[in-house]
């Protein structure tokens, strides 16, 4: 068990007592105000202010290719393994 520290011990007596409850209304207004958040933010257009892409250097190009070749010489191995062993027996 977690070893509570001194605030969180007064945090949960203040919660379990009656001396601090929420409105009635309080979740209402709470996901009303969230939707209100939600919809100014959706209506920003962020386009203007993204920053450029950076085009990808010939190195991440080179090193894509060269990673792939080895893939696909991997996977040439892995069938002509895959045929010899199964033409021997």
């Amino acid at each position: 068990m977690k070893k509570q520290t001194l605030t969180e011990h007064q945090l949960e007596a203040l919660l379990s007592s009656n001396a601090v409850c929420a409105p009635d209304d309080f979740s209402d207004r709470l996901v009303a105000r969230i939707s209100r958040q939600a919809q100014g933010n959706a209506s920003v257009d962020t386009s203007i202010n993204s920053p450029p892409t950076p085009i990808t250097p010939l190195w991440q190009w080179l090193a894509l290719g060269t990673a792939s070749l080895a893939g696909v010489i991997q996977v040439i191995g892995f069938v002509f393994g895959i045929w010899a062993a199964t033409t021997a027996g």
